[in-house]
């Protein structure tokens, strides 16, 4: 418990928004700093941030669960058909990103897409927020 304390501290230090949790470490960043509306590759002026994220998750032994949400605006193009996919790819895409550039292992690393499911900002009066 003290390794995440000190993870949680860590994050908040660099203005990172985390919290310690039941489930353990939550780190959570708003969509507009890992991808594009609509997009699922993670843009390359969010690596400082990952990377940062990547520190801390090799600090501690646990594995890696990432929550996946999308845009708040319903999505349908020719690479997605839903907002489900495109949360689960770019779930997919941060993992990969992850292990890549910054050696955090895949194995046992999980994600979950939540697409609007249980959005992390809700929408409002029918437009995005």
């Amino acid at each position: 418990m003290l390794r995440w304390v000190r993870a949680d501290e860590k994050l908040r230090s660099q203005g990172l928004d985390s919290r310690l949790e039941k489930r353990g470490l939550v780190i959570s960043l708003p969509q507009a700093i890992l991808f594009p509306s609509g997009e699922d590759h993670v843009l390359p002026a969010a690596f400082p941030i990952v990377s940062q994220i990547a520190d801390v998750l090799n600090s501690v032994p646990n594995k890696v669960a990432l929550v996946g949400h999308s845009d708040s605006i319903p999505i349908h193009n020719k690479r997605f058909q839903n907002n489900w996919e495109l949360s689960a790819a770019r779930s997919v895409n941060l993992l990969e990103v992850l292990n890549s550039r910054y050696g955090i292992p895949n194995r046992g690393s999980r994600y979950r897409a939540m697409a609007r499911t249980i959005p992390r900002i809700p929408r409002h009066r029918g437009r995005a927020s």
